[in-house]
């Protein structure tokens, strides 16, 4: 029990420096500090805690010879009580500036930025092959969504063919089967329906905090979908719940591109062209895809699609999202295979 504050606040600090190595300071700025804090408090906290119990205990005060009148006991519990309703108020947001107001958001910034593609916007495109364009653009990052979107539109489109989930994601943990949103301190209409679609796509179970749960009806909620996601991942035999027909549609797509000489054009992380590539039998090695994510330029799909077409040996173009934009400046319609959806059973639909 006393090494987790230790082990919590360690980690914490150890994802700040990592973020802050890999990306500029002005990137994560709110969401380091806000860490930063949050690791010095977990640990002050029960250390101050535990100075205060030591120095006002009869039986310590024997053993030390350190003796505290009756008076500095109580003041010490006073103030040991006070800083820990103040650490309180800071780590929920009710006390430092706004963007404060929500800790939750800055630790999905750190794991998106990080290269997790659960924490990451997806990009809804099934894709199509324009044939009056020789360029195809077969790869582009989730967490850059806006650019996309900007670019083209959102269509639909599914198949059902043999099952590419083991060689891509390998074994998923149970972990993937459940999706926890915290809307204690409110959330809009628009967000909770995009969560909920957003779930049902992605063939996980949503488990929703309101302002009205209570800590123990939020605890039996997660234990129902904890045993709810056990039964679902047994039954699909630890495939990822969101399946991978996507993958069936971007290779068919790859495919009548390559046949009309289009060239391919895979699209990195900003200031990342060429980093964290893995060869399709890595693909389900959970350790390999750890480190390629590191300090790697593309998303999780895009781990998947860029072993494929090295594993096929087709020449494709590596460049820098920052170059999007004049990419489709020079383009008169933008087409692509199918770009960030994952998909694997009929009714899946979402690609990370």
């Amino acid at each position: 029990m006393f090494l987790i504050g230790p082990l919590q606040s360690l980690g914490m600090w150890w994802a700040v420096c990592k973020a802050v190595h890999v990306f500029s300071w002005d990137e994560i700025h709110w969401e380091a500090t806000f860490l930063c804090i949050t690791a010095f408090l977990t640990m002050m906290g029960p250390l101050f805690s535990a100075v205060v119990w030591t120095l006002s205990n009869p039986s310590m005060c024997f053993a030390t010879g350190l003796c505290i009148e009756f008076r500095t006991r109580q003041l010490m519990f006073a103030s040991d009580i006070s800083i820990q309703i103040f650490y309180c108020l800071v780590l929920c947001g009710m006390i430092g500036p706004q963007k404060w107001s929500r800790q939750s958001d800055a630790f999905t910034k750190l794991a998106a930025l990080d290269g997790y593609g659960l924490a990451a916007k997806r990009i809804a495109f099934p894709g199509k092959i324009n044939p009056s364009t020789d360029k195809c653009i077969v790869s582009f990052p989730g967490i850059y969504s806006e650019e996309w979107d900007r670019a083209v539109a959102a269509a639909d489109g599914e198949q059902i063919c043999e099952c590419y989930c083991k060689a891509l994601y390998g074994i998923i943990p149970v972990e993937a089967y459940v999706s926890e949103l915290d809307a204690s301190a409110g959330i809009e209409k628009q967000q909770l329906a995009f969560k909920r679609a957003d779930a049902k796509a992605m063939g996980q179970h949503l488990i929703i905090k309101y302002p009205h749960t209570t800590f123990l009806e939020w605890q039996e909620e997660k234990a129902k979908a904890k045993r709810k996601a056990d039964e679902l991942w047994r039954q699909n035999q630890g495939r990822a719940p969101w399946g991978c027909t996507w993958f069936h549609l971007w290779k068919e797509n790859v495919d009548k591109a390559v046949e009309q000489h289009q060239s391919l054009h895979v699209f990195y992380f900003e200031g990342r062209v060429g980093a964290g590539k893995l060869s399709w039998e890595q693909l389900s090695d959970q350790e390999a895809r750890r480190k390629a994510r590191k300090c790697g330029g593309l998303g999780n799909s895009q781990t998947a699609e860029v072993a494929y077409l090295e594993k096929l040996d087709l020449p494709y173009v590596e460049q820098d999202v920052t170059d999007f934009n004049s990419f489709i400046s020079e383009a008169s319609v933008v087409t692509s295979p199918e770009i960030v959806i994952e998909i694997c059973e009929p009714d899946s639909k979402v690609k990370l």
